[in-house]
Parts: C-alpha cells; structure tokens; sequence
C-alpha cells in the first residue's frame, strides 16, 4: 500500500511516517496541498492521510479536490483533525472522506483504519501479474519489469544483495546490518537501516508503480518478493 501524509507539524508527521514504515507501508510525508499535489503527479497514492488544518489550501478543500478527479477516485481518505466538532465531522464524510479521526490519533486506532481501506481497495484492485527484476550487482543498478534502471547507491546495493540471495525469505535485520552492510550492530542505528529501506522503496515505487519487491516483515527483517534474476559479468559478456 503506498500511502501520503499530509500534515503540517513535522514532529506529528515524521512520527505517522516512521510508525507507517514500520508497519510495512510505503510511506511519504509532505506538509501541505502544493507538496501533496507534486506527489500526486508522480504515482497515485492508495491511501492519504490528510489534516485538516494545513496552511493555504484546507483538508476539506483537499478532499474535494481528490474526489473531483476521476482517476483518484478509489483513493482512500483518512482525515485528522483537532476540530471534533460533529458538524465538522460530517462535512469531511460528505465531501468524500472515509474516516475521520480526532488529534490526538492513536495509532492503534488509525492503523485499523487503514487496514479496513486496504481490504477495500484489495477487492477493487487485481493482484498484479509478477515480473522479471534484473539485477546488475557490480552496475549497481536494477532493472524493473517496467524497463526502467534505478541506479542504486552503495548501501542499496548492498541491501539489494543481500536480499537477493535469499529471494522471497525475510532476511533479519542484524544479518542485513553484519552480512550485507558490513558493520556493527554494537554501533549501527537500525534507524539507518529503515531510512534506507523506506527512500529505496520509494524509489522503486516511482520507477515501476505497478510492482513493489521489497517487502517488510514488522519487527522481523526484509524480504524481496518477486521474481529476480542476478546478472554477472560473465553473463552480460555471453549475452
């Protein structure tokens, strides 16, 4: 599920984004309507977390506005609010909100939210057909099924290899760190390891919205989950 939070406190946002993270969503945050719009051009979310009270453009204007466009439509919409008011309440569910949530948010409260939207949007959306990755370790690139090539920074790469020796097994966390990453878990924040993950999936995300191959398994470790073939230098030389 790829999901946008929009909220202007960045304490409040950066702590849904991690929590988000954590629970496996592939997650970005922006503070308000013109950075939400940017993104929206790129890759339509399934989900949006969306505040009520941002700067220049409202939630409630927001909220219209998604709804107003076709192919945003099926997009789940989560509203918080401080405003409780029950005349508030039911202004956001009229303009098209699915759930509306009162500041401050338990995340246990709205992690359930998100869940009931994602069985939702399963239903009205086919499971993708699994593709081909290619993997070019000494290029540091991969290649989607889309045809695109994400370059990879040196700890992607790393990552990407360590995960890909193991295709479709979760890789826990301190053998990422010890084995892939070749440091200490004494010394290394996982913090590290998770912003890694969540900027590399994002990543993945923009250059082949359809398919997303590295999964999260919360408190667990990571897994790559589709189909993906390792290309040595020999074999790019036979080809």
């Amino acid at each position: 599920m790829r999901i946008i939070v929009v909220e202007d406190n960045t304490d409040l946002r950066e702590e849904l984004v991690f929590n988000l993270v954590e629970d496996g969503f592939n997650v970005v945050g922006v503070g308000d309507g013109a950075a939400l719009t940017a993104e929206l051009n790129g890759h339509p979310p399934d989900i949006i977390i969306l505040d009520v009270g941002l700067p220049g453009e409202d939630g409630f204007s927001i909220a219209r506005r998604i709804r107003d466009n076709p192919s945003l439509r099926s997009t789940g919409i989560i509203m918080l609010t401080a405003r409780g008011e029950l005349s508030h309440r039911i202004h956001g569910l009229t303009i098209g909100a699915d759930n509306y949530l009162i500041k401050p948010v338990d995340f246990a409260e709205l992690r359930a939210c998100i869940e009931s939207l994602s069985r939702r949007l399963r239903v009205s959306k086919p499971e993708p057909r699994a593709e081909i990755w290619n993997y070019y370790p000494s290029q540091w690139q991969l290649i989607s099924p889309c045809g695109t090539t994400i370059k990879l920074t040196c700890n992607e790469n790393k990552l990407i290899e360590i995960l890909v020796r193991n295709p479709g097994t979760v890789v826990n966390r301190r053998d990422i760190i010890v084995q892939g990453l070749g440091e200490s878990p004494a010394e290394y924040d996982e913090r590290r390891l998770e912003t890694t993950i969540s900027r590399l999936r994002r990543k993945l995300d923009i250059s082949c919205p359809r398919y997303q191959p590295i999964q999260v398994a919360h408190g667990a470790g990571y897994s790559f989950t589709e189909p993906v073939i390792k290309v040595s230098v020999s074999d790019q030389a036979s080809r």
